[in-house]
């Protein structure tokens, strides 16, 4: 039985809660809203390939996926690509594989190949793709290794 469940917000504090919340992600629906701050461990990434398969960018919706799960590249672009594609306003926050303090994001997206437009200024990145109503411009959240996507109106 699939419980209804379309968002979360978690922070998994024990190794026990992370085998539940991984066997429920790979199980659950839809889900228009993830944040999940921390986990005890990096989640297998057949649990990552569900959580992005699963989420729905909606307007105002979130996919935050902090703590010590990394994203690699493909997996970054699924889900930047299904986003950008969506034309919804609404925002991501993921830790790319291999990142570190001084990385940039240009290390780990290509936006050239998905991009008509690409303004770099003061280490953020704005691009929009011919004909897009939105424009996404990405920078680093302070003090993570973090990238923070964010879709709106230009």
């Amino acid at each position: 039985m699939r419980l209804p469940v379309d968002s979360v917000n978690l922070c998994i504090a024990s190794k026990e809660i992370q085998a539940a919340a991984e066997e429920f992600f790979e199980n659950t629906g839809p889900l228009y809203n993830v944040m999940i701050w921390h986990t005890c461990s990096p989640f297998k990434q057949s649990t990552v390939d569900a959580l992005i398969d699963k989420f729905v960018p909606v307007d105002e919706g979130s996919f935050y996926l902090n703590g010590p799960t990394r994203l690699t590249r493909t997996q970054l672009e699924r889900l930047v690509l299904k986003c950008e594609l969506s034309n919804k306003k609404l925002e991501i926050q993921v830790y790319p594989e291999g990142a570190t303090e001084t990385s940039k994001v240009t290390n780990f997206f290509d936006f050239d190949k998905h991009y008509s437009r690409k303004i770099v200024q003061e280490g953020e990145v704005t691009a929009r793709r011919e004909g897009a109503q939105l424009e996404v411009r990405v920078g680093r959240c302070r003090h993570l290794d973090t990238f923070n996507w964010n879709w709106h109106c230009p």
